[in-house]
Formats: structure tokens, sequence, C-alpha cells
């Protein structure tokens, strides 16, 4: 992030006078050191900057246009991987879910298990929507158990 937030700001918001209610990042590289904290300036006009730290060289942060009331229902860091979730609020709609998530190359097994109970404990039939680098080939969806069971878990979670 800290490299390449200048860049973000010039060709996305700028160049492309691009107006986005949610961006997401992933391997924003912000590490839970107090040197870092201190040195980053990750403000984008008109827009909330929700991150997540990583222990190694990963971590996740959301861009959330300050039109939306919303509500942080999850912050996870671990060696496995590293997620934000948000709660849109709206008055006469359903509530939005959004996430954005970062897997670790070298993710033991325990990634899916914690990625289906964290988006089956929060959706309860909201939209979902799920921004990130998974790490997963998800052409490969039929030939490889690990993608098709996440490709196939999103799914059957987000089409209820």
């Amino acid at each position: 992030m800290q490299l390449h937030l200048d860049d973000l700001q010039t060709h996305l918001l700028y160049e492309l006078s691009y107006d986005s209610d949610i961006t997401g990042i992933s391997e924003t590289k912000i590490s839970t050191s107090s040197a870092t904290k201190t040195t980053l300036n990750l403000n984008i006009p008109g827009c909330n900057f929700e991150h997540v730290p990583t222990p190694l060289f990963g971590g996740v942060g959301m861009y959330i246009n300050d039109k939306f009331k919303y509500s942080v229902i999850e912050k996870t860091s671990n060696e496995a991987f590293q997620a934000t979730w948000i709660e849109i609020r709206f008055e006469n709609k359903k509530n939005i879910l959004c996430g954005i998530i970062y897997r670790q190359h070298n993710s033991p097994n325990t990634f899916p298990t914690s990625f289906d109970e964290s988006l089956e404990k929060h959706s309860d039939g909201k939209p979902v929507y799920v921004l990130g680098d998974f790490n997963l080939h998800l052409l490969k969806s039929e030939s490889s158990n690990y993608s098709h069971h996440f490709f196939f878990f999103c799914r059957a979670v987000t089409s209820y």
C-alpha cells in the first residue's frame, strides 16, 4: 500500500474518474508494527478505510464510500488468511454483507472451514459480496477439490 497508494489515487480516482462504492485491496502489506502504522496515510477523499494488518506479507483493506452507513462485523488476521467483513445498512431494503479476504499461499487447510463458518455466521439471508485474493484456480473447480469446494460453497450461500 505504501509504495502504490499514489498510483491508486492517480489512476483509479483521477485519471479514470472512477466513483466506487467499495474498493478492495489485497496484499496491503500493512503490518502490525508501530512503525508502519505511523508512516502510512491511507486516506482517499470521500472514503473510509477499514483494514486488517498481516502477521506475514498479506493483509487486506477496503475503501468504503462515505455515503454508506456500515458496521465492521469481523476482522480476522492469522497465518492462514486475513479478512474484513462489513455490513452496509439500508433503511428500505436488506442490508448487504461485504468481505475482503486474502488467503496466504501456504495456508493450511483451516481456511475453508474458517471461511465457511464466517460466511454462514454473518450472511443470514442477506446479499453477500466477496472480494479478494483466494490463491485458488477457480477455472479448475471441476478438477481440484479445494477449488470446487470454495466455488460451490460461495454459490450455495449467496443463492438463497
